[in-house]
């Protein structure tokens, strides 16, 4: 098994990146993602509960070609609860093609950072019961997903710097100075969050209410 923990931090708000979520695709760094259905959603409270079908190319090793084709595409299955109240974002996404080979698993957690900016948390699992090939086959694909999710991060952005053509959400007047997206770090271990944060201020309601509505017409 392979296990990575990253950390990413996105100097737009909560809001924007809230909004842009659903947008996401298509972007110049997503040619690897063929396709995105909406198969489930529905909305709890101030909770909108969604499920997704993605489809994305596989590029198969050599050492692999045996047991697939040169070039395969894999389905996943995206799950995705935002919580309007708590101002937080949960995905987990997982594999349902290949499982006879692998299993990869990803959690992540969008969550209100400093200074206006909104941080990105993943936890991914990579799993192979292939006697003799596990280790090679987990390793390959935990790169792969390396490479990948800076893609996405590189995408998250380019769609945020569209839709927000005038720059990020400050909370005053002075000039954002840092990047807007800083590097991935790895770290040994970030713990996911246990409970949901602080309710948001009352003032936010209503400007949330309005997002509810985007996203069931997204």
């Amino acid at each position: 098994m392979r296990f990575l923990t990253t950390s990413e931090s996105l100097n737009y708000s909560w809001e924007q990146v809230a909004n842009a979520f659903w947008k996401r695709y298509p972007n110049t760094h997503s040619s690897h993602v063929l396709t995105e259905d909406v198969i489930q959603r529905k909305v709890e409270g101030k909770k909108l509960i969604s499920k997704r079908l993605l489809t994305k190319t596989s590029i198969v090793p050599k050492w692999g070609e045996k047991y697939l084709n040169k070039t395969s595409s894999v389905k996943i299955i995206e799950e995705s609860v935002v919580d309007l109240e708590a101002r937080t974002i949960t995905t987990y996404t997982r594999n349902i093609d290949m499982r006879h080979l692998m299993d990869v698993e990803e959690k992540c957690f969008y969550l209100p950072g400093e200074d206006n900016a909104t941080t990105i948390l993943k936890n991914t699992w990579v799993t192979s019961s292939i006697f003799g090939l596990g280790r090679p086959i987990t390793s390959f694909v935990m790169e792969r997903y390396k490479k990948q999710a800076t893609k996405a991060s590189q995408g998250l952005v380019e769609v945020l710097s569209k839709i927000y053509p005038s720059g990020p959400a400050q909370q005053s007047s002075s000039p954002v100075e840092q990047s807007i997206v800083t590097p991935i770090q790895q770290s040994p271990v970030i713990a996911a969050p246990q409970s949901p944060l602080s309710v948001s201020p009352t003032s936010l309601r209503q400007k949330l209410s309005h997002y509810v509505s985007k996203f069931l017409l997204s």
